[in-house]
């Protein structure tokens, strides 16, 4: 088959008349490779079995790409009954996803085209897959909306990624990315999306992290209500990596100065982590830019095991990693006081793949090279510069956070004139990724509309 482009293929409903052609899209899947054989293998096996037989149900929905008389490929949803096996991963209300490609369709733009198609008429809450580890469809699937939830073993016995979907399918087109210049040399990606004519909201994100992160936790839970805006802080992302220090000053500054560009009233403040310190030191830099300040899992008085923690797995780190397996286990073992659901999530903005295929960071490394000292002393003066700020700030934690302690969350409320905590139970330092209803119900509260 030569080139194809999009063109060249049409995506429809898939039948029961489609089910020979599922069976096949099936071994593929399951990493056989679509002979008469290894269909009857996957007709017989207990498992396998579930996805395809008696196709056609009321509650399956697949679509297959056709190129004239030719399938292909093939994505299919199918809800489960009864009680998961350990490799199964549907239910009664999650359905598992299934696609594959015929050999001289792959890396066609086949396979995407599937899923958006299929995401578009899906509506469901949730939508599960597995996929082996190390097989490189994971990357197609996480610029789907997809994140790694678990690890199981397979019916092989090998690894594979648990991943789920949240059903926001329009997230996709949430937030649209723009840039700015906020002063020499000072150029600024940054999210925009949500109710075009709400009251803005200005969200900071954590350190290694970007704007996208919000996409894909809490800002769907937001988007009706507010004008959602979301920047790379400097060093992060797709914004300008700085020569200077990365004190919470220089961060603030850009901050102040996005805002005078895009928003020209006093906003709701939203940061979490690294981008709550950042935030407060905005309001104490330019004391109208906030009506209202949520700090997430942060404040100048952090927990300094916790932040020696991430500091360690930081200088342990090589410049690069060979392979995505190589990169999640290094960070499940030096992140082990938080969920594997939450690191899988972080490393999908923290590091990226270079042109040698090789993984590296996505942030500058330098953001943790600050002196000590000067470090310190700005944390304690913001501290103390906060007890003239006269916005509402709320404290947003994790009950099992390591970051902000409820002592050290209790000590800076002591400070503030007009401050509040309220907890998320069951969580630490992931509660906006691992609870992002929960914590959009409580910010909503606090902020108004």
């Amino acid at each position: 088959m030569t080139t194809l482009r999009l063109q060249d293929f049409t995506i429809r409903r898939a039948t029961a008349e489609d089910s020979p052609f599922l069976w096949r899209m099936l071994t593929f899947a399951a990493s056989m490779e679509g002979h008469a054989d290894d269909v009857a293998r996957a007709q017989s096996d207990p498992d396998l079995r579930l996805f395809v037989d008696d196709y056609g149900r009321e509650s399956d929905l697949g679509l297959v790409a056709v190129s004239g008389e030719e399938l292909l490929g093939a994505a299919w949803l199918r809800l489960g009954t009864g009680k998961p096996s350990p490799t199964k991963v549907w239910t009664e209300s999650i359905p598992e996803l299934v696609i594959a490609t015929t050999t001289d369709a792959r890396g066609c733009g086949v396979g995407s085209a599937l899923l958006t198609s299929l995401f578009a008429l899906a509506r469901y809450p949730e939508i599960a897959l597995t996929v082996r580890d190390g097989n490189p469809a994971v990357r197609l699937y996480e610029r789907h909306g997809f994140t790694t939830q678990r690890r199981i073993t397979n019916r092989v016995g090998g690894v594979s990624l648990v991943m789920t979907r949240r059903s926001t399918h329009e997230r996709q087109a949430l937030m649209h990315e723009h840039f700015i210049d906020v002063g020499t040399g000072r150029r600024l990606r940054y999210l925009e999306g949500g109710k075009p004519d709400g009251p803005p909201l200005l969200m900071l994100h954590g350190v290694h992290l970007r704007a996208d992160y919000f996409a894909r936790s809490i800002a769907p839970h937001l988007a009706q209500d507010y004008r959602l805006i979301a920047p790379d802080l400097r060093g992060h992302g797709g914004s300008f990596f700085s020569g200077e220090p990365y004190f919470l000053r220089s961060f603030a500054a850009d901050v102040v100065a996005l805002h005078a560009a895009l928003i020209h009233e006093p906003c709701r403040l939203l940061g979490l982590s690294l981008g709550g310190n950042v935030a407060l030191q905005a309001c104490v830099q330019a004391p109208g830019i906030a009506r209202a300040l949520v700090s997430v899992d942060i404040a100048p008085f952090v927990n300094r095991e916790g932040v020696e923690r991430l500091a360690r797995a930081q200088s342990m780190l090589p410049e690069s990693f060979a392979s995505r397996s190589a990169l999640f286990d290094f960070f499940h073992l030096a992140y082990q006081a938080v969920s594997r659901a939450y690191v899988d999530e972080l490393l999908v903005h923290m590091w990226k793949q270079d042109e040698a295929g090789l993984y590296v960071r996505a942030y500058d490394r330098r953001v943790w090279e600050l002196p000590l000292e000067p470090a310190v002393t700005e944390l304690a003066n913001l501290a103390e510069a906060a007890r003239d700020l006269t916005l509402p700030i709320l404290l947003l934690r994790g009950e099992q956070s390591d970051i902000l302690t409820r002592e050290g969350a209790a000590r800076f409320l002591a400070m503030l004139r007009d401050g509040r905590v309220e907890e998320i139970a069951g969580v630490g330092h992931g509660l906006v990724h691992e609870r992002p209803a929960e914590c959009a119900a409580v910010i909503r509260s606090f902020f108004g509309t």
